[in-house]
């Protein structure tokens, strides 16, 4: 990882846990971060991202915060077009493109997912389906493909003329969902990760929490991290193949040094010649 990357991310990490900490909100690291708690005792080396947990009444609070400094993006109150259906906490004077085909563009950010009561059965998995199925259609209202094949080519077609007008109908239907999505039930789902079954966690999982070292912090995880991380990875202790240690996340274009909006953020790209970009 780039060390002024770093020094941004833990610099904005710093001010996610003071901001949370200010406010009493509930949070927990999570997925690769909490990994990187356990074994360690920092981000995974390979790794360029933070991704934490909250209770979604903490979380509806969280994104309606301000900071001065820095940016909480969502979908639900932001009024822009993002192509997330979480929230990001983000440095102020950064900027990242993440993917060429989102025009879309923010700092170094830590990724904030929501936790949503649930409980098992057909109701909550009716409503997995129609929560994954309304964001992948808003998806395909707001992505710019480049073709490469003919199949590609009336894939873009079809985003066109089929979601791209439809773009604010399909953005409220899935709003609609998120804001359905917590309801009652004795374990926590996260409706916005594709693998429902990986994301569905018993409470009791987190009725209490351990405080773990993370690069300096002290940070929260679930009493029942141990069965979380197991049910999500498998042996999540084992390091994988050395060829396999690398990051798994995008950033098309950044600059570490100003925030820019996304026409600003294209022509530096243009300017620096990024790979495959329309100037």
């Amino acid at each position: 990882m780039n060390k002024q990357y770093h020094e941004i991310l833990m610099r904005t990490f710093g001010a996610f846990i003071d901001l949370c900490h200010r406010e009493n909100l509930r949070w927990y690291m999570a997925f690769g971060s909490a990994i990187g708690a356990v074994r360690h005792s920092g981000i995974i080396p390979w790794d360029d991202d933070i991704d934490v947990l909250m209770p979604r009444p903490d979380y509806e609070k969280f994104i309606r915060l301000k900071e001065e400094g820095f940016n909480i993006i969502s979908l639900a109150v932001s009024g822009e077009d993002y192509p997330f259906p979480y929230a990001k906490f983000c440095d102020g004077s950064s900027t990242v493109w993440e993917m060429e085909k989102y025009h879309s563009v923010w700092g170094v950010f830590v990724d904030v997912f929501p936790l949503d009561s649930a409980s098992e059965g057909a109701a909550s998995e009716d409503l997995f389906h129609n929560y994954q199925t309304a964001w992948w259609d808003y998806i395909r209202s707001i992505r710019h493909l480049k073709p490469q094949s003919m199949r590609d080519r009336l894939v873009a077609l079809q985003d066109r003329l089929q979601f791209r007008p439809r773009r604010e109908a399909l953005k409220e239907r899935f709003l609609s969902l998120d804001a359905a999505a917590d309801s009652s039930g004795d374990f926590y789902r996260v409706y916005c990760l594709a693998d429902s079954g990986r994301y569905l966690f018993p409470k009791s999982w987190f009725e209490s929490t351990l405080l773990l070292p993370f690069s300096g912090f002290a940070v929260p995880v679930p009493a029942g991290n141990h069965q979380l991380l197991t049910k999500i990875y498998g042996d999540y202790m084992t390091l994988p193949p050395e060829g396999e240690r690398v990051s798994r996340h995008h950033h098309y274009f950044m600059d570490l040094g100003r925030a820019m909006d996304f026409a600003e953020a294209q022509a530096e790209a243009c300017s620096k010649g990024v790979n495959n970009i329309d100037c």
